[in-house]
């Protein structure tokens, strides 16, 4: 596959065990979501808030099986762009819905590297909220 496919499979890949992790507590899920982000990672939140690995993944650990078995994440408009070397950047739009949460919309832009056992890393997240 090609660095923007494996991008974007990186990103709906990392969507479905989040969705089972929160819906579910799935630990296999949980450790490929761990495994996914770089030592380095960093996000800033829908609220602006900048956060770093160990603070994403405090908070992702505390909300297993919480939010409903029903609970859903839909990836929609997905678009990579490389810059050189081995990172890509995508552009996507975030559906949340069902389970004991509000919807919510959200667009995120997201850095990726390839690892050098060829795994895609996200090294940084910005989400931001939409209607």
């Amino acid at each position: 596959m090609t660095l923007e496919a494996d991008a974007i499979r990186a990103v709906i890949d990392t969507h479905a065990d989040l969705e089972a992790w929160f819906a579910r507590k799935d630990v296999a899920a949980w450790n490929r979501f761990e495994e996914s982000l770089a030592d380095d990672f960093t996000m800033i939140t829908p609220d602006g808030v900048h956060c770093d690995r160990a603070t994403v993944l405090t908070g992702v650990a505390a909300a297993g099986g919480s939010w409903g078995t029903d609970f859903t994440i839909r990836i929609e408009a997905a678009g990579a762009h490389i810059y050189g070397g081995d990172l890509a950047v995508v552009v996507y739009r975030e559906v949340q819905t069902g389970g004991s949460r509000p919807p919510s919309v959200r667009w995120s832009t997201a850095l990726f590297s390839r690892a050098p056992d060829g795994r895609m890393l996200w090294r940084h997240l910005h989400e931001c909220w939409t209607t």
